[in-house]
Parts: C-alpha cells; structure tokens; sequence
C-alpha cells in the first residue's frame, strides 16, 4: 500500500470568462496579446475536455499552440497558433486537469504537454490549474501540472505568469528512477520564465530500494529547469512543495525549485527577483535515506534580489541519513545576492551516524557579493550518536567575495550524544580577496552534549590572500559543550595565507565554553586571529567576553599583529590570557586600553611570543592576577 500524505484542499469552481462578460475580462485578454505582439488564444472554458464543442479548453489551446492548428472548426473552438510569439490567455477559474490518465506525453491526458515556445499568461491570484488525476491523499498516483517539451525535441521556451500550479504528484518505482516535477517540468526546455505565479502543494516521491538519481538530479516538488537556457522566476511563490521517501537508499529529489547543470556547470543564467520560498519540506524515514535541496541552482551567473526562504525544513530518520541544503548554488561565473532573507528554516536528522549539509550554500569560480541580506532564526539539530552538523552559511567563491551589510543572528546549532560534531555558524571564504564592510553576528547558539563532542567556531573568515573587515558587531554569541573530553574553538577566526585587517568592529558578551571530565580548554572568546602575514587591528572593542581555556577577548598565533586605539576591557579567561594571549606572534599595541580582564595568569596579557614595546597612550592596568606575564618565563612584559 503507498503511503497516504496530505496536501490542500481545493478551492471551489469559478466562473470563467465565458459566462462572466466583463470589461475586466475583455481588458485582460487584450493586454495578454499585447505583451507578445500576437494575438491570444483565449481559453474560455474551465473544463479539461478535447472536444469540437465550441470551447477553447486550456488542453485544447496549448495542442494548438503545439501543432500549429484549430482545436476544431466549431465557432469558439482555440485558434491555431502561428509559431511566432504564440501566447495562450487564461481567465480566472479553477482548471483541474483530470482527463485520461498520468504517462500520455502528446497531451491528450494528464499534464499538459508543450512541445512549442509559448506565453502562457493567466490572472494573478484568480486563475488556478491543479492536477485532477488521483486521490489528493494518496502519494504518487497523480500527475504532474506541466510538461515543458516531453520528447527533448529541442527549442522550447516557455513563460508562465499569473497561475497559480498545484498537486502536481509525481513519483518513480526503482533503482535511479527519475520522478521529474510536480509542478513545472522543463528539464528538456530551453528558456523558462516564471512571472507572478504561486507554486504550491506539489510533490516528487520514489519508491523502492536505491530509487532516485543523484546526477544529475531528474526530480523536484516545485519547479525542474535543464541546463540548456536561463531561468527568470520574478514575484512568485513557492509553498508547500514536498520531496518524500520511505525506502532504504531512497533519493526522492529537490523540494522546490531546481536547475539542474547536467553534469557541469552550463554557460547559462538565473535571475530570481521578488521571490518568497515559504514552507516546503524534505522528508524521509529509513536507513540510508538521502534528501536534496530544497533549492538547488547550478548555472553560469546568478542573481538573486529581494529573495526571502522562511519556514522550510528537511528532516531524516534512520542510520546513515542524509539531509541536504535548503539552498544550494553553485556557479561558473558570477552571482549576486542582494535584499536575501533566510529566516526561521530548520533541518534535523535523527538516527545514528547521521549527516547535515550546510542550510545555505552559495560557492562558485568568479565573484561573490552579497549584499543587505539576513540570516536569522535558523535552527540546525541532531540527536544520536556520531552525527555531524554543518553550517548554516558556508558563502565562498574563488574569485572576490564582497559582503556589504550582512546579518547573522539568533541561529541555533544543536547535537545532543556521543561524538557529536557541531559546525560554524557561518564560513565565508575566497580564493582572492575577502572585503566585508559591515558584518552583525549575535546571539547565536551552538551546543553538543556527550561524550568526545566538538564544537567548531562561531565565524570564519578565510582567505588565500586578504581578509580586509570594516564595521562588524559580534556580540553574545555562545559556544558550549558538555561532557568528558569535549571541545570548543574560537568564536570568530580570521584565517589568511596572506594579510588581515580588522577595523570599526564590537566583540561584546561572547563566551566559549567547555565543562566536562578531561576537556579541550575553549580558545578565543571573541576574536582568534590566524594570519600567515601582517594583522592590523584597529579602533576595535573587545569587551565582557569569556573562554575557559585561553584568550578571553583575543588570541593570536601566527604571523605580525599590529594593534592600535583599541579598547580590551573586562574579558575573563580560565587559562591564560584575560585580554589577549600571544601563542607565537610578534605583537605591537599603540594607543590601547587594556583593563579589567581576568585569567589565571597573564590577567592582561598572557604572552608566549614577542611582544614589543607598548607605545603612545596604551595603558594596561587593574587586570587579575597581573597586567602582563611572560608565561615561557613567568617574568613581566615590556
């Protein structure tokens, strides 16, 4: 017996232009054969019928369009269409496709098949097409909405705007099955345009041991797009969509929107704009289960503008599981991300030896900017033993990454048994240049509770050549882990092959902590510097921070630090090091307060390195037990 799965109800039957004359209605067709310079084919009855009955059905219109033929030669039958901007007008109403029977690719049942570029351009908000065949109820016995160019003849672009697509309800039966989509398939399509649509309650499942195929992937709840055109989706939302299994190794696909890149990234673009991803979901629970993305794109560029991903989730049940990301991109070019929201997601696993991807992965061979986008509210969790939790953002490129105005905040990363690994928060990395002017990191939690767990920093920062941050806020931010011969990191690391700057920047009431039987001391309260090159720190405050091992406010070990009009005040650390401890760096202070911090030695300064002479209007006073320790020799400093 298939396994029964819940969708939305539909909404009631609507008049459609043929029995409501209106001017609205008359206005609405005319401005659908405007916008492609052709004149429309006008739909003009809800029903899904083939039939010389004198009505345009939505089926008929698209066979003629496809054929470049009348659906019949009764008065009010679908014109043919000419092949040169051919454009299909869909008056509100509710058109559920319920004739024949799901696996017809010449449209005469099933989904609606398009084998010639066409507009097909409906009433946003009022005109809905919904698959029919099947029980909503029942999982994969349906059929998809739409078919973009079945036979992979070649050619085929495609717009669709102003529909809303649902219970499309697809599904494959063994070993590396391809589903397809449920909503819009155009994996065999050239360019595919999504303007002011709502995608919603689809679904892709698969049945059987092994069923779904990893590469490239050929399923999606939502929307699946091929490697051979660009991809533009503007004002549309995609809701509900699903991607589910119930077999050992099942692979059921991404969840709502994927552009597959057929085996290597295509010299072909995306544009999302004016996006909302809004509660789609992965799900699988069996031994060896493997979720995808919930939104996987793979192109040359990419831009991404006021785009906003809020309550999807994946989640997995059973040894060996794997959940992927909510999104995944991956680009041959350039990509954009600008107005990006990523709120209030969850991913979970729950089953021994099981394994996260990063929430949200954006990394590619030319430039990276992101800009004006927020992170908050994510949630990442995992329960048994040996699991392994990733990020929430792992952003990188191998060209320059530019972050202006960046927010990363109240995310949560949680494992709770033996051996549990818990990852950053977040990691931007370049291959070239790093430049972040403006970066807010705050209030986030990770923790792992059990034997041998480990917790990672909180933020890295990394480059192969410069990591140049203006204008960041780190603040309350906590690291903590329980229990014997635990781990924590530093909270923010900055890691370069070449130089560093840190300037204008808050590090405030961070803490890392480690408490169990024979731990690894946490290091680095706010800020661990790993920099092969020269470090400059700059009118930076450190303050109320706290480790249990070394470095309450910061720790250094590599390359030169240089540090100047900077306050380093009332920061506590177990060890060594209250303020700042010195691993094996030549450090100069200029112009910097250093006061009030705490350590079992080195209240101030704990240093192993070589620390120069403390220039200008530094003053170091009032820390516990001692201002400045040589800790090789236990003698003061300079």
């Amino acid at each position: 017996m298939r396994p029964t799965f819940r969708l939305v109800e539909g909404a009631e039957r609507r008049p459609s232009c043929a029995a409501i004359v209106s001017i609205a209605c008359a206005m609405f067709l005319a401005s659908a054969a405007t916008e492609a310079g052709a004149a429309a084919i006008s739909v003009n009855t809800t029903d899904d019928v083939v039939a010389d009955d004198g009505a345009c059905s939505l089926r008929e219109a698209i066979s003629a369009v496809n054929g470049q033929a009348a659906s019949g030669v009764t008065i009010g039958e679908c014109e043919a269409g000419d092949g040169i901007g051919d454009v299909i007008a869909v008056p509100r109403g509710l058109y559920t496709l319920e004739l024949g029977a799901a696996g017809d690719d010449a449209n005469a049942g099933g989904d609606l098949d398009i084998t010639r570029s066409v507009i097909i351009s409906g009433l946003a908000g009022k005109t809905t097409v919904q698959n029919g065949i099947g029980e909503k109820r029942v999982l994969g016995d349906g059929d998809r909405v739409f078919h973009v160019d079945p036979p992979a003849a070649g050619d085929v672009d495609v717009t669709i705007r102003g529909l809303r697509v649902r219970y499309g309800d697809v599904t494959c039966d063994g070993a590396l099955c391809d589903a397809g989509a449920g909503g819009i398939d155009a994996i065999n399509g050239r360019d595919l345009t999504i303007e002011n649509c709502v995608i919603d309650s689809n679904v892709t499942s698969c049945t059987g041991e092994d069923c779904g195929n990893p590469d490239p992937s050929g399923a999606a709840g939502g929307v699946l797009h091929g490697p051979v055109g660009n991809l533009t989706v503007r004002a549309t939302t995609f809701t509900r969509n699903n991607a589910v299994c119930f077999d050992v190794d099942c692979l059921p696909g991404e969840v709502a929107l994927s552009k597959t890149d057929g085996g290597a990234l295509p010299i072909v673009d995306t544009l999302l704009e004016d996006v909302l991803f809004l509660k789609n979901a992965a799900r699988c629970e069996v031994v060896g289960c493997d979720l995808e993305e919930v939104v996987d794109l793979e192109q040359e560029d990419l831009t991404m503008t006021r785009v906003t991903f809020s309550g999807n989730s994946s989640f997995c049940e059973g040894e060996d599981c794997d959940t992927d990301e909510i999104l995944d991109v991956s680009f041959a070019g350039n990509a954009t991300l600008d107005g990006v929201v990523l709120g209030g997601n969850k991913i979970s696993c729950d089953g021994a030896f099981c394994t996260q991807d990063p929430m949200f992965s954006v990394g590619g061979l030319g430039t990276l900017t992101v800009i004006d986008t927020e992170v908050t509210r994510n949630k990442v969790s995992c329960k048994t033993v040996v699991c392994d939790t990733d990020e929430i953002v792992n952003f990188g490129s191998d060209g320059v990454f530019t972050v202006s105005n960046l927010v990363i905040e109240t995310n949560k990363i949680q494992c709770k048994n033996t051996a549990c690994d818990v990852d950053p928060v977040a990691i931007l990395g370049s291959g070239s240049a790093l430049d972040i002017d403006g970066l807010v990191v705050g209030g986030n939690k990770r923790s792992c509770q059990g034997v041998d767990c480990s917790v990672d920093a909180n933020v890295v920062l990394a480059s192969d050549v410069s990591v140049d941050l203006l204008n960041g806020a780190f603040t309350r931010n906590k690291a903590q882990c329980k229990g014997d011969f635990c781990e924590v990191d530093g909270m923010v690391v900055v890691s370069s092959l070449g130089d560093a700057s840190i300037g204008e920047s808050l590090f405030d009431k961070n803490q890392s902590k480690a408490t169990g039987g024979n731990v690894f001391p946490a290091y680095a309260g706010a800020l661990y510097v790993t920099v092969d090159g020269a470090t400059t720190i700059d009118q930076v405050t450190v303050t109320k921070n706290r480790s249990s091992g070394d470095g309450g406010g910061i720790a250094i070990d590599t390359g030169t630090v240089t540090i100047t009009s900077s306050i380093i005040v009332g920061n506590r650390a177990a060890d060594f090091g209250g303020g700042i401890v010195n691993d094996d760096t030549i450090v100069s202070i200029t112009d910097t307060q250093i006061t009030d911090n705490r350590a079992d030695s080195g209240g101030g300064i704990g240093n192993f390195g070589t620390l120069g002479s403390l220039l200008g209007t530094t003053t170091v006073a009032d820390n516990d037990p001692d201002d400045c320790v040589n800790l090789d020799t236990g003698t003061g400093c300079p």
